[in-house]
């Protein structure tokens, strides 16, 4: 869960809790990765419609 939070960029786990719902036996590298991409893909989505907002 702390690594998810890491990727999400939460300071508490108990704000990771609140959103993902993790079953940590099933729970391996691929997924994290998997999270790790979609997390970065948001960003930058979220960054480019910022800036079009500002721009």
């Amino acid at each position: 869960m702390g690594e998810i939070g890491k990727v999400m960029g939460h300071r508490h786990v108990q704000t990771t809790a609140i959103y993902a719902k993790v079953d940590q036996t099933r729970f391996t590298n691929k997924s994290l990765r998997t999270v790790q991409m979609a997390v970065k893909a948001w960003r930058q989505e979220s960054a480019l419609e910022i800036a079009l907002v500002t721009g």
